[in-house]
């Protein structure tokens, strides 16, 4: 790829330039499909979501297990206002018990709860409950936390908001088996570069 690239910086004809600049994307893109074709979560990975609708948090199962966390290391929170309320707790308690293993959380951004004083409807931001996790977790603990916000609100806007309060951002839209791990190693390699691994 070095050699390429420096001929394409040298390079005097356009032929030469186009002609390298292809074998350049051939490789990288090589090398993308190879990570994630090989792409695996450690085996000490551990899995939290949350969800306040029944067949989303099934869903969540199935997609844990596509990603490869087996079932007794998942946790899917979200039946209920008790749940979806003391859902930050439940995570920082989680991580200080797990500081040795990395915790993988997928969050829904809308959370309805019933406030129990008042009988209304609220909805509770899952994205600022991830960075609300966060800031009270130690640095320590923080770097061995990946959390992603699942939505359907999609504008670039709200995708930059996502990703600001958390570590990316992942559709609503059913992803199949195959697909799972194209999606989510680009943004679980970021997250750790094989280096840490």
């Amino acid at each position: 790829i070095i050699g390429d690239i420096n001929l394409i910086l040298v390079a005097r004809s356009p032929e030469t330039i186009v002609d390298r600049w292809r074998s350049v994307r051939d490789t990288v893109n090589d090398m993308v499909n190879t990570l994630e074709r090989k792409f695996r979560i450690p085996k000490n990975t551990y899995a939290i979501a949350i969800d306040d609708s029944k067949i989303q948090r099934k869903l969540l199962g199935k997609f844990f297990d596509f990603v490869g966390v087996p079932e007794e290391q998942c946790t899917i929170k979200g039946d209920g206002s008790a749940e979806i309320l003391g859902f930050e707790d439940f995570v920082v308690d989680f991580m200080q018990n797990h500081a040795d293993d990395y915790v993988f959380i997928v969050v829904d951004e809308n959370l309805d709860v019933v406030n129990e004083s008042t009988q209304q409807h609220e909805c509770i931001s899952g994205s600022t409950c991830v960075e609300s996790i966060r800031k009270r977790l130690p640095d320590e603990l923080e770097r061995r936390m990946f959390a992603i916000v699942r939505s359907a609100n999609d504008s670039k806007r709200e995708i930059e908001m996502f990703e600001q309060r958390s570590h990316g951002y992942l559709s609503k839209a059913p992803i199949r088996r195959e697909k799972v791990k194209e999606v989510l190693a680009p943004m679980w390699l970021k997250r750790f570069p094989p280096s840490e691994f």
